[in-house]
């Protein structure tokens, strides 16, 4: 077991770890999504990085020559595999020889708690690793690696020469984290989450607001159709771009209710849909959910009110000045 000082640095470090210039890489997840990370990590390593997509149906001869297979059972957009299609990718990574890494930033936890589904390693799994932050856990932001001794050893000693291993008073606060872990507080958040998707589907229909497990997502081209749909005269020769919409969206809720999102608390690169992931406690402090659902459709008229002028809209976005 070793703790890393984000998931991210953990799944770098492993492949780095397992691979050299040259030498080939599989990963697999729903939707083709891997984590951007294992692409960053296969391009460090100079390995050739392939990513057959499961819907299409996996052959063995699409694990020949790997050096490692990473699989990611639930992403971060919470596209889940199937179960036996992740034994059977495991099952057919092994007998080509590769050994099996799991990103489980999400599925540790959603998938034997929400899901019915394995554990991590028992998935047949070499090593695998999980988010802190995510899923029931409330931080502090790391990832726990676990698996076999060998291969964790090695992740950790790329890790350390890079400065991406967890130091001390993180691994403090992660085991504080999982002393107070209960699966029954996941399943709580879950249902919460679902309660908040289920009035915004009612609100802006069901086809535009995926409801998943663990909180709906907007992507950002829907969230811009949503407030075209009650846009006034003036925003008809509207210029603004689904991302920009996304932002704005973000921007007012943060602003107007104190509700953080990712597409404006991310880093560059981060996806810009409007996803919400919210606590059952926080939703509870906050008014319950249908004050959550009402705090959108506040920001989506904050949003339509900057359709039509570009020079508010780029305030918004970008506070006083203007990127150069």
């Amino acid at each position: 077991m070793a703790l890393f000082n984000r998931s991210a640095a953990g799944i770098v470090s492993a492949i780095l770890s397992a691979a050299s210039a040259g030498d080939r890489i599989v990963a697999v997840a729903s939707n083709g999504r891997t984590h951007p990370s294992i692409r960053r990590g296969a391009s460090l390593a100079g390995a050739r990085l392939s990513e057959p997509d499961p819907e299409n149906g996996l052959d063995p001869s699409d694990f020949d020559g790997a050096v490692l297979t990473v699989l990611t059972r639930v992403t971060s957009e919470l596209d889940i595999l199937a179960p036996e299609r992740a034994r059977a990718i495991v099952a057919m990574a092994k007998a080509s020889g590769s050994p099996v890494f799991v990103d489980d930033a999400y599925g540790t936890r959603v998938g034997p708690v929400l899901l019915g589904q394995e554990m991590t390693l028992e998935l047949g799994a070499d090593y695998g690793i999980t988010s802190c932050d995510k899923a029931g856990m409330g931080g502090p932001r790391a990832g726990l690696m676990v698996g076999r001794p060998d291969l964790v050893d090695r992740a950790v000693a790329q890790a350390s020469g890079l400065g991406l291993e967890a130091r001390g008073p993180l691994v403090l606060g992660v085991l504080r984290s999982l002393e107070s872990y209960r699966p029954a507080t996941l399943r709580n958040d879950s249902a919460v989450a679902r309660q908040i998707a289920a009035g915004l589907r009612e609100r802006f229909g069901a086809e535009r607001v995926l409801d998943l497990c663990m909180g709906p997502t907007i992507s950002e081209e829907d969230v811009l159709t949503i407030a075209l749909e009650g846009r006034n005269d003036a925003a008809d020769d509207s210029a603004m771009v689904p991302a920009e919409a996304s932002c704005i969206l973000g921007m007012a809720l943060l602003e107007d209710h104190g509700i953080v999102t990712s597409n404006v608390a991310e880093r560059p690169g981060a996806r810009v849909s409007l996803r919400l992931r919210p606590t059952a406690t926080e939703v509870e402090r906050f008014g319950g959910p249908d004050r959550v659902v009402d705090a959108v459709e506040h920001a989506f008229g904050g949003l339509r009110a900057l359709l039509g002028d570009t020079r508010a809209a780029e305030a918004k976005i970008f506070g006083n000045g203007r990127p150069h």
